[in-house]
């Protein structure tokens, strides 16, 4: 058998064992000057031992790495520290690799540093796998920061928040950060009377980390938002519930929209009810305050129950008002819009508004600007005021002062109301505009009022908005625009109407199916020294006129009324050749009975009415 050298067992040995590492190993001197490559290194790079002599292993570095990796090296040569660092090493064939370098110190003998040996892994697959879970984390983050919805994960067994998106901030009012420190600070922001039930849904769900819930938050600014809450399990592989994702989306505008929705549906039927009742309505009030004023004429001056029935009035008036504001609760548009001076409304009903209030109350009115004037239904502005004045009566029940100021600037008269009462809070400032809302106890309010006002004040092209603080009082400032010159000029060239001249004994025909309308109409009427003639719908008066009973001078009409409405009625006369003028009567303005317009040679008169204002109209269309 041939005898065969025995390697070297400390070099050779170890040669063969390098070569067959999966890895690139290298020497160096104390210096870096690489002086050995195994065989993988060598083929990979093309170097052979010969190639050795000067060569660096940074000069595979690639150059935007090269530096780095060479003050790396540097701090490393003289300390006891190990090696290890990342970079990119350029190919052969010019592509680059990630490679990460681990290195140990040599020693000679006498202990002093006589070199390293490294070697260089391939880690370009990691990298990139690092690189694409950092794309996908940022993807995520970026998706998870720019939904509406707060998205969350907590692990199963502890309830510990690992994450929260950015929404979390803007929804609940707290930073992420606070939650993940302090998970209690999530539950005390659940709204006390939630929180029980809340709470308990959650400790349910940890099984089946499933659940559905419908919750309110306090934020720290005292703001309630409502929230719906949907989780999810992550399961790990053998099953188990290993974290619960959620997402929180804030649902208080859709709740309030769906809310608003109800409303507009019950306002929509409350409406059409009110609409259906004022006729009726319309005219008890107009029997009660005729009669009442008719008595009130008849009453010696000394007399005590003057007094009694000034009582009777007062109330017939505050139920008119009443009536107007149900019937703008279920108007689309102005009853009869023109120029009107605001400060001489304030004037008109200024006696009004003081037995509206107690004496505790003190009223100061500051309204001298007679270029004050817009463009409204005189009644309608009437109506806002009294609301105003009632909305501060009752904000001060202790006693206090109201206070009412016009002003005017170039665009717009300015009616201010202010009350030191007990003022209101932001949520309460938010919903006072709202149909049906009312702070007052049941029973003591429609919640129609400031509904009314704003409908009011929208159809006039105004804005009305509210200042106010508990304890401070309450300032409602309202916009009008102003009305132009020409309507200023026209406005200030009426001339007032004087009391009704006398009758001329005219003929005047009644059609009314309401009889308590009916009769104090003819009463008024006949007190005044005309010939009337009632009928109670408009079939009989036809019938009348045909026959030659009862010739009219002027017919008076209720527009809505059964078998015959008030303007068919007219179109049939004037057939007949009675062309004579006419006053309707109606609880609906015109545009709301579902009539024509009113024709020429004819008037309205909105019910309820008075004895003066009936006459007034009466002579106007006779002519003196």
């Amino acid at each position: 058998m041939a005898n065969h050298p025995r390697p070297d067992v400390n070099e050779d040995y170890a040669r063969l064992l390098l070569d067959c590492i999966p890895h690139i190993v290298w020497t160096t001197d104390r210096h870096g000057v690489t002086n050995y490559l195994n065989r993988i290194g060598q083929e990979h790079y093309q170097i052979s031992v010969e190639g050795f002599s000067g060569w660096s292993w940074l000069d595979l570095v690639h150059p935007d790495d090269r530096e780095r990796a060479r003050q790396e090296w540097l701090t490393t040569i003289d300390s006891p520290a190990r090696y290890r660092n990342e970079y990119r090493v350029v190919e052969p064939d010019g592509s680059t690799r990630w490679m990460l370098a681990q290195a140990v110190r040599l020693h000679a003998d006498d202990g002093t540093p006589s070199g390293w040996v490294g070697t260089w892994t391939d880690v370009e697959d990691l990298k990139r796998a690092e690189d694409e879970i950092r794309r996908s984390n940022a993807q995520f983050q970026q998706i998870a920061d720019n939904i509406d919805d707060v998205f969350w994960f907590t692990d199963s067994e502890h309830g510990r928040t690992i994450y929260a998106s950015r929404a979390y901030e803007r929804i609940w009012g707290r930073s992420p950060d606070e939650l993940y420190s302090n998970p209690l600070t999530w539950i005390e922001a659940l709204h006390p009377d939630d929180r029980d039930r809340v709470l308990e849904a959650f400790r349910k769900r940890k099984a089946t980390g499933e659940y559905d819930e419908q919750y309110r938050i306090v934020r720290p600014d005292g703001t309630v938002r409502w929230i719906r809450d949907r989780t999810f399990p992550v399961r790990s592989p053998d099953g188990t519930v290993a974290r619960i994702a959620g997402l929180a989306e804030d649902i208080t505008e859709r709740l309030e929209l769906e809310t608003g929705l109800s409303e507009a549906q019950r306002v929509e039927a409350l409406g059409l009810l009110a609409g259906g009742i004022a006729h009726d309505f319309n005219n008890i009030l107009t029997a009660i305050r005729g009669n009442a004023e008719l008595a009130l004429a008849e009453l010696a001056t000394d007399s005590p129950a003057r007094e009694e029935v000034r009582g009777i009035l007062e109330s017939a008036s505050r139920a008119t008002a009443l009536t107007r504001q149900l019937l703008t609760f279920s108007r689309r548009e102005m009853v009869e819009a023109r120029p009107v001076c605001v400060p001489v409304v304030l004037r008109d009903i200024e006696p009004m508004l003081r037995r509206l209030i107690p004496t505790s109350i003190a009223l100061d009115i500051a309204a001298d600007d007679q270029r004050a004037i817009t463009i409204i239904d005189p009644g309608q502005l009437e109506q806002v005021v009294m609301n105003l004045v009632i909305n501060a009566r009752d904000a001060m029940p202790n006693g206090g002062t109201i206070r009412i100021v016009v002003t005017r600037d170039e665009h717009s008269v300015i009616l201010t109301v202010t009350d030191t009462g007990i003022g209101m809070n932001a949520e309460t400032q938010t919903r006072a505009f709202k149909p049906l809302f009312t702070t007052k106890p049941k029973g003591e309010g429609t919640g129609l009022g400031l509904f009314t006002l704003k409908r009011i004040v929208d159809a006039a092209g105004g804005l009305v908005d509210i200042e106010s603080e508990l304890g401070t009082g309450t300032t409602f400032r309202i916009r009008l625009p102003a009305a132009s010159n020409a309507h200023a000029d026209s406005l200030h060239e009426q001339r007032p109407r004087t009391a009704a001249a006398a009758a001329n004994n005219e003929a005047i025909l009644v059609v009314e199916d309401e009889v308590a309308v009916a009769g104090i109409v003819k009463k008024i009427l006949e007190r005044a020294g005309y010939r009337v003639s009632v009928a109670a719908d408009g079939v009989v008066a036809l019938d009348r006129i045909r026959s030659g009973a009862f010739k009219p001078d002027l017919v008076i009409t209720d527009i809505v009324m059964p078998r015959m409405m008030g303007h068919e009625l007219v179109d049939r006369l004037s057939r007949l050749g009675v062309d004579v003028p006419v006053l309707f009567l109606s609880g609906y303005s015109p545009s709301e009975s579902g009539q024509a317009p009113i024709p020429e040679r004819a008037r309205f008169l909105e019910k309820p009415f008075s004895p003066a204002e009936l006459l007034t109209e009466i002579r106007e269309l006779l002519g003196d």
